[in-house]
């Protein structure tokens, strides 16, 4: 019975996202390949490793907490 809801809301939620982002992604995928460096790229990535960083401090700190 909560499959058809989370489905529903999925769903919907993709739709939004679709019209609202469709042409940028198309015209990312669609874009010939950048030459020399791609910035955002790089400000994804280091993001992205910040993030891995943050996630393994915290399983860290948690692993080392004793009741």
């Amino acid at each position: 019975m909560y499959f058809y809801f989370y489905v529903t809301t999925v769903c919907s939620s993709l739709k939004v996202v679709l019209k609202n982002f469709g042409p940028v992604i198309k015209a990312n995928l669609t874009a010939p390949p950048s030459v020399g460096v791609d910035i955002t790229r790089e400000e994804r990535n280091d993001g992205y490793m910040f993030i891995v960083s943050l996630r393994e401090r915290h399983l860290k700190k948690k692993r080392n907490v004793h009741f």
